[in-house]
């Protein structure tokens, strides 16, 4: 029992090292639940209702007529009439003054009495678009605003146009401004126990304000935390939860595409499928995600990556901005596999075991009881040597430990085949690919044997995801790997991807594979020394052997530079196959936008975890535990049969 618990704890240690917006009115119907405007109206999406105990202050909402619907709508209007205009949007001088004209309906079969209001813009904890609520105070855009009234009655089935004026100051710092003209409706109504609430009813008109100046565009990512989730199945890799902050901190609004990966110790890479687009982060604000990943089997520590590529929002030029990433190292242990091979190195260390008995071959000397059979003369008359059966014992554990674990890592070689992770609200998401029913085969654009990508342009730079036309011919055995030529770079390739298994990877709806390349293409190319990138290279997916690099299969697709940092390709996935896509933002005529300097940032919260280095040092005293009582057995084994050779002689 004095060993147990060293042996234990030494054992963990010995696993772990081991396993190395359209045009057109923005509207609110009533009853039940007021219409919120979509995604391409041209109101902000502000809560449509806000229940109170008591109003809020403003004019008293009027009795509902039973029976009676209450819908009104707001938007941009020219020369007395309502126009095409999805929202309001400016380019102005600092002290330059606008002026504008709204436009209010009434849809309804009764008459409204509704308030009408500026106020900015922000984002909410989702990434959506709001407005502050009436009472609370504007100092941006939403204060420069003046309606001439706040407050209107409109017959039923009617509309009137509202001038009004946006007064910017001559201190106005320089960007985008974002704000929003709202018309609301406030009425008192009955909850299911006859109590009294206040509704507030609101739909409004986007307004878009640039002031001429310093404009700035700054995306990053901050404040990433994870969490490794293991799995009760020793061979299963578990999930890890991911949650990080998205700033705009320059001065423009900014839309951007993610995308959310983990990397254990031996390279293996698990890229989430549930990565949102960003649609629209205004300056100043921050959204805040949460995602899972799955299928990185844990090695004591992992690196979970975080990539966000700037995008211009619609009516913007694309900012050329760098893709901003942040790396965080966490502990991911795998308790399950420890579970199991801390009982097994127990019952190893107490296991019975039979003695054999000291040879002598009936020789001078023998010991009593000698086996009469054994050899003459060796080691006649020796007893067994001080701490010869420890060292047995200890070998035995350690033997069962290391058999152990090569089961284990013949069964991670076909284990786990989730590498995307999909949204976390889908339950069935984090199970292995391999239990799932396979996907039907879709049409791809192109022949077997050819490779589309994510997105039709990018930077040097982002994330690079590729789908292959079709599995591998043996995809239970054979291997998949990666590699680019082109000017600059060796004529048999530089490597992207490590050879890994061709069944670890996500199988996409076309039956292909969905390949997320370990690293950049800029990355790939400084360690070539290659400078610049420019023309067309190749990219090339080969289904190979574990051992046998001849390829089998070739899938090839080809990204042209038309400058040294960005690309395009003609060969791109259909939308939903890779990940689900997002509208791309139209590019228009802008400001022009320059990159924000790269100011110091603190550096992650990574490095070698505390647990990590601990289990280490105790790897290291279980190789001490078990080689030192060892060693000094043979010593003392030898040492003896010496003197007993010499007796015998003499």
């Amino acid at each position: 029992m004095n060993r147990l618990l060293p042996a234990l704890t030494a054992a963990l240690a010995a696993a772990l090292l081991a396993l190395g917006p359209g045009a057109g009115p923005a509207r609110a119907d009533d009853p039940g639940t007021p219409a919120a405007p979509g995604p391409q109206q041209s109101a902000p999406a502000a809560p449509s209702s806000a229940p109170a105990a008591q109003p809020a202050g403003g004019t008293p909402a009027q009795p509902q007529q039973p029976g009676s619907a209450q819908t009104f709508g707001i938007q941009p209007a020219t020369d007395g009439q309502p126009d095409t205009r999805g929202a309001f949007t400016y380019s102005a001088t600092p002290g330059a003054t606008l002026k504008d004209q709204v436009a209010v309906a009434n849809y309804s079969d009764q008459p409204l009495t509704l308030q009408l209001y500026a106020a900015d813009a922000f984002n909410t904890d989702t990434g959506g678009y709001d407005v502050l609520a009436a009472g609370k105070p504007s100092s941006q855009a939403g204060s420069w605003l003046r309606t001439g009234t706040d407050q209107l009655t409109l017959p039923a089935h009617s509309q009137q146009v509202f001038p009004f004026t946006l007064a910017v100051p001559a201190d106005a710092s320089p960007g985008d401004h974002p704000a929003g003209i709202v018309v609301a409706l406030r009425r008192d109504t009955k909850d299911a126990k006859g109590n009294t609430v206040t509704v507030d009813q609101r739909v409004g008109a986007r307004v878009n304000l640039r002031v001429s100046g310093d404009l700035r565009a700054d995306l990053r990512v901050e404040d990433v935390r994870t969490v490794y989730h293991p799995s009760v199945n020793p061979i299963d890799s578990g999930h890890t939860t991911i949650s990080y902050t998205v700033r705009n901190a320059g001065n423009v609004r900014l839309a951007g595409r993610q995308a959310v990966r983990v990397t254990n110790a031996f390279g293996t890479l698990a890229t989430s499928a549930g990565s949102p687009d960003l649609q629209e982060l205004l300056p100043g604000n921050t959204v805040r995600y949460h995602l899972e990943v799955s299928g990185a089997y844990p090695t004591l520590w992992s690196t979970a990556g975080i990539t966000v590529d700037p995008l211009a929002v619609a009516g913007d030029r694309d900012p050329k901005l760098s893709s901003s990433t942040e790396k965080h190292r966490f502990a991911s242990i795998p308790w399950a596999l420890l579970a199991v091979l801390v009982p097994a190195l127990a019952l190893a260390e107490f296991a019975p075991r039979r003695r054999r008995p000291a040879p002598g071959g009936g020789g001078v000397g023998a010991a009593p009881g000698a086996d009469p059979d054994a050899a003459p003369g060796a080691g006649a008359g020796v007893a067994p040597a001080a701490g010869a059966a420890p060292a047995a014992v200890v070998t035995g554990g350690a033997a069962l430990a290391l058999l152990l674990l090569a089961l284990t890592a013949a069964g991670l070689a076909g284990g786990p085949r989730a590498v995307a992770d999909a949204p976390a609200a889908s339950p069935a998401a984090s199970a292995p690919a391999a239990s799932a029913p396979a996907a039907p085969v879709v049409a791809v654009p192109g022949l077997p044997g050819t490779l589309a990508f994510d997105y039709p342009t990018g930077h040097d730079d982002d994330p690079v995801d590729l789908l292959t036309s079709g599995p591998c011919p043996h995809p239970t055995v054979d291997y998949l790997t990666v590699r680019i030529t082109g000017a600059g770079f060796p004529a048999e390739g530089a490597p992207l991807n490590g050879t890994a298994a061709a069944s670890i990877y996500h199988v996409a709806a076309n039956g292909g594979y969905v390949l997320p390349l370990a690293t950049t293409l800029r990355t790939v190319a400084t360690g070539h020394g290659v400078t610049e990138l420019h023309g067309p290279y190749t990219l090339t997916a080969s289904c190979r052997g574990r051992v046998n690099p001849a390829s089998v299969l070739d899938f090839t697709g080809v990204l042209n530079f038309d400058t040294p940092t960005t690309w395009q390709t003609a060969s791109v996935a259909p939308d939903g196959v890779i990940h689900a896509a997002n509208a791309e933002p139209a590019p228009g005529p802008a400001a022009a936008l320059r990159s924000a300097p790269v100011a110091a940032r603190p550096a992650p919260a990574s490095g070698t975890p505390t647990a990590a280095w601990v289990a280490m040092g105790l790897g290291a005293l279980l190789l001490g535990w078990i080689g030192l009582p060892h060693l000094r057995g043979r010593r003392r084994g030898a040492g003896a049969a010496a003197a007993a050779g010499t007796e015998a002689d003499a």
